[in-house]
């Protein structure tokens, strides 16, 4: 009985944490977006003001870089709105025995997050690793099983457990 318990406490943490780690992630891309948000606004400013300040093929050059700058950071504001949608998907998903989309793994050599990729996060003092499953730790982890192992880039992985 003792053992069914602990094992509904570790569950219940792990569900916990995965919680944590949701939030954390919509935090990270709330905050990417809003960045993006203000530099396309800040690169149109610019723009703006070049207009008004410069003539001839120095303008037309002015402009058109402005005009690059702007594409490029709404290409990125694009890719993270994807982020924030895919991450709404993500919450929904229950635990599991293998390792899928939105399952939280806690591997010898760190916790990772597997459906989206935002780097190392930190969340309640631990650092966990949001990889996609695009990545060539994402391909390797994916499908595997608690007590598993794995090795990417010549490092050796076991997963411990499986959120």
């Amino acid at each position: 009985m003792r053992e069914v318990k602990v094992a509904l406490q570790r569950l219940k943490a792990k569900n916990m944490k995965k919680a944590d780690i949701l939030v954390a992630c919509k935090k990270e891309i709330e905050s990417r977006i809003m960045h993006s948000q203000e530099a396309i606004d800040s690169a149109r400013e610019s723009a703006n003001s070049e207009q008004k300040s410069t003539a001839g093929d120095k303008h037309d050059t002015a402009r058109a870089i402005a005009q690059f700058e702007q594409e490029k950071l709404s290409k990125q504001l694009a890719e993270q709105l994807k982020l924030r949608d895919a991450l709404f998907l993500l919450s929904d998903q229950a635990a599991s025995d293998i390792v899928r989309i939105g399952s939280l793994v806690e591997c010898s050599n760190g916790l990772f997050f597997v459906g989206i990729g935002l780097g190392k996060i930190e969340v309640g003092g631990d650092h966990v690793f949001c990889i996609s499953i695009g990545s060539p730790l994402g391909i390797a982890i994916l499908k595997k099983s608690e007590k598993e192992f794995f090795t990417v880039n010549g490092r050796e992985f076991e997963i411990l457990s499986i959120g």
